[in-house]
């Protein structure tokens, strides 16, 4: 029974495939190297197996990517003065206008407007 307990706190407890994704993407974005061959590459599996695991979790590769760049965003647009086009680059967006429309779809607000309402 105690067996069965430990096991079952083990599985509990174990971060998903999903979570360990979305550390690398976080480590790696500010880099450039969150796309998923690096980040498959990282976890040491091909990235068929990569969207394969990670489908079974319910979630997808492009839906992580955007949580942490959302996350990411919002963090620097409140914690930082960094130029907006700065913060576009660094989440890995190619412009401005680029990151600008990701965020009103995110948020349904600018970047402009989401710092501005602090």
């Amino acid at each position: 029974a105690i067996e069965y307990a430990n096991n079952m706190l083990k599985k509990l407890f174990k971060r998903s495939y999903a979570d360990k994704v979305k550390g690398l993407i976080t480590q790696y974005i500010s880099t450039g190297e969150a796309d998923v061959d690096h980040i498959a590459n990282e976890l040491h599996v091909s990235r068929q197996t990569l969207y394969r695991k990670l489908k079974t979790e319910g979630v997808s590769f492009q839906g992580l990517l955007e949580e942490v760049r959302f996350s990411e965003a919002k963090n620097q647009l409140r914690h930082s003065d960094r130029q907006l086009s700065e913060i576009a680059f660094s989440l890995g967006f190619s412009d401005l206008s680029a990151f600008s429309r990701a965020f009103k779809r995110w948020s349904g607000v600018t970047p402009k407007e989401y710092r501005d309402t602090d």
